[in-house]
């Protein structure tokens, strides 16, 4: 293989013999929507320029857009060019609460008021009813689902066979509507407010006004039991229910011990990656927290005090403000809506590559890159070794603004951008390397 060329084969290789592991003491936050201030401007501009009114939930699609729900509005952010524009729902929205993306490509959006879940398609605007007929209730099991009722659904998730699950807040339930008959049923739940059940049948325990919900690859459904202060699970195979996370008990305790035996707040969206990590909106405690496979509990972003600070450095040093929704896209990055702060947030996972023979990763000190910040002129400086190697500059949208090969130990590297943070990668046949650097006008 010609040096500098990593494949995205490559790549997936790479993160999954990694598992993520140290990932996020290397990940970065930054702001990728919104300036902060309330509002719904800025179509047609940059992701950064634009306003946000409490954004209450992200997802990504296997492109790379993003789309972000608020209030009555659903927006898309280009993956390619880092361009917002707003997605037509035909008026049917009123108070998304949360929204989810398929495989194909159509989002799920969770009315609260409205009392349904929509299925939009992002490209024609074309919404439909999904489950719900618009009035409020527990009813309608075991019927059509655009029959049934739903009571303030808070999330809604679908799995690969097209099944679409839905955290009924209001009737303190799990609903289902089967693929493809579009049947609805209740799985989880008995409708009493409480906790009971784990170890049993889902359908007879008792939750308290589930809200995030998510599927993992084998089937399993976890949602957060919101009122009950713990993430539950359902096993795909047996049906019966468990806690996996928090004590019952609101707080902020246990990160590097299991997650059963730790204390969470108010926790919102989840969603489980494909190694299976868990992803959870700790919204109480302002954090972003991660379950791993082996449901050990860390923090991965938020100090715990809310506010807004951190962006261009570890996740795990920024403020959030009562961050509601979670999304991990396939290069392990974690997106965040940063609820009270009008804002879309991003940690880049920047995982090396482990070289050829198992040993250590890339050495991050063969590039350098100076004066650092500057007006936009800086000077690539490499080791011989990575000569013809090919490199790219990210916006903080992920959008590649700048492409070329390393030509000299030492080149000029001129970025007609705006003032912002960037990232330069190098790719390597032992690994990619990356340098954050900063244009300041």
């Amino acid at each position: 293989m010609k040096k500098g060329l990593l494949t995205k084969t490559m790549w997936a290789v790479a993160i999954a013999m990694s598992g993520f592991s140290g990932a996020y003491a290397q990940g970065i936050i930054s702001t990728i929507v919104g300036t902060g201030t309330s509002g719904t401007g800025g179509d047609g501009g940059p992701a950064t320029s634009a306003t946000l009114s409490y954004p209450a939930g992200v997802a990504v699609n296997n492109a790379g857009d993003i789309f972000v729900v608020h209030g009555s509005s659903v927006r898309k952010i280009s993956g390619a060019s880092g361009t917002i524009s707003s997605v037509s729902t035909s008026g049917a929205l009123l108070s998304a609460s949360g929204v989810w993306v398929n495989n194909a490509g159509n989002l799920f959006v969770t009315d609260h008021y409205h009392d349904q879940v929509f299925r939009v398609n992002p490209t024609s605007g074309v919404t439909a009813w999904a489950c719900g007929n618009g009035h409020q209730g527990h009813g309608g099991d075991g019927g059509p689902a655009t029959n049934g009722t739903l009571m303030v659904p808070a999330g809604a998730c679908t799995d690969r066979a097209g099944n679409i699950y839905v955290a009924d807040r209001g009737s303190n339930a799990i609903r289902k509507v089967s693929s493809p008959s579009g049947t609805l049923s209740t799985i989880c739940g008995n409708g009493t407010a409480g906790f009971s059940g784990d170890g049993g049948p889902a359908s007879a325990a008792m939750v308290s006004s589930p809200n995030g919900i998510c599927v993992d690859t084998a089937g399993n459904i976890y949602f957060s039991d919101m009122g009950n202060q713990r993430i539950r699970k359902i096993n795909a195979a047996t049906g019966r229910i468990t806690t996996i996370a928090g004590t019952g008990t609101a707080g902020f305790s246990g990160d590097g011990g299991l997650s059963v035996a730790a204390k969470i707040s108010g926790p919102s969206a989840l969603f489980a990656d494909k190694l299976g990590n868990l992803y959870v909106a700790d919204q109480g405690n302002n954090r972003i927290r991660k379950i791993a496979a082996s449901r050990v509990i860390t923090t991965i972003a938020g100090t715990g005090s809310a506010g807004f600070s951190g962006d261009g450095g570890p996740a795990t040093s920024a403020q959030l403000s009562s961050p509601s929704g979670v999304w991990v896209d396939a290069y392990g990055n974690v997106f965040i809506s940063d609820m009270y702060n009008n804002r879309i947030r991003k940690i880049t996972n920047f995982v090396p590559t482990p070289k050829a023979n198992g040993v250590g990763g890339v050495d991050e000190s063969s590039v350098l890159v100076f004066p650092n910040p500057s007006t936009g002129t800086f000077y690539l400086q490499a080791d011989a070794s990575l000569l013809n190697s090919s490199f790219e500059v990210y916006n903080v949208a992920g959008a590649k603004v700048y492409e070329s090969v390393i030509t000299g130990t030492q080149d000029e590297l001129v970025l007609d951008q705006p003032a912002g943070v960037y990232f330069l990668v190098v790719a390597t046949e032992s690994g990619k390397i990356t340098k954050r650097v900063v244009i300041s006008k």
